[in-house]
């Protein structure tokens, strides 16, 4: 169902917990350097700690018996990123604003678990739909894509990498010469909602 730049999210039935999930995987012809595997691993570590619903939740993560590529099991969602929405039916800047409280709500958490998520951007905003009266936001918005995201003192990249998407990312965190924390992330968000109107 999708690709990003080295792995794939397929559309997966998972028997034991009946429910469809999205199961994400390095794709093989990418071919798999230890740190994407690594980096996969740790994406699935850090989500299976945080408990919020503005989080896509995680179910299972490992290496898979046949193929040995690593994968992550998480809770599939119904909606389009917040860049589809904003193509078919743009948010009014009351929704951008209530929509940006929710996923500031959710970074709280992360934050709070030690997590600094680096690449907040409105492809990683999942809008799931709900009922709402007119003019209210029909949706409700869920972070994905924790794959360069940073725990405690942890870094998966090598030194002076820069991670994250250049048009949404802090000065600091673009020079890479500061240690990237909570406010990297709220910048992140402050560039998502100035986009958002």
């Amino acid at each position: 169902v999708g690709r990003g730049g080295v792995g794939v999210v397929y559309r997966a039935w998972d028997k034991a917990g009946e429910k469809y999930v999205a199961l994400k995987v390095i794709a093989a012809e990418a071919g798999v350097s230890p740190e994407e595997e690594t980096r996969l691993t740790r994406e699935g570590e850090v989500l299976s700690h945080l408990d919020h619903p503005g989080i896509v939740k995680i179910f299972a993560y490992g290496v898979l018996d046949d193929s040995h590529l690593p994968f992550i099991a998480m809770e599939w969602l119904d909606g389009a990123d917040l860049v589809a929405r904003q193509r078919t039916n743009p948010l009014s800047i009351k929704q951008a604003v209530d929509l940006a409280i929710l996923v500031a709500t959710a970074l709280e958490t992360a934050h709070r678990a030690g997590v600094i998520h680096r690449d907040i951007k409105p492809a990683n905003i999942v809008l799931e739909p709900r009922a709402a009266d007119p003019g209210e936001l029909d949706a409700f918005p869920k972070l994905v894509d924790f794959g360069v995201a940073a725990a405690g003192d942890v870094r998966i990249t090598r030194s002076g990498d820069v991670v994250g998407t250049p048009a949404y990312m802090a000065p600091e965190q673009a020079r890479g010469d500061a240690p990237i924390d909570a406010r990297s992330d709220i910048y992140s968000l402050g560039a998502t909602l100035f986009e958002l109107i």
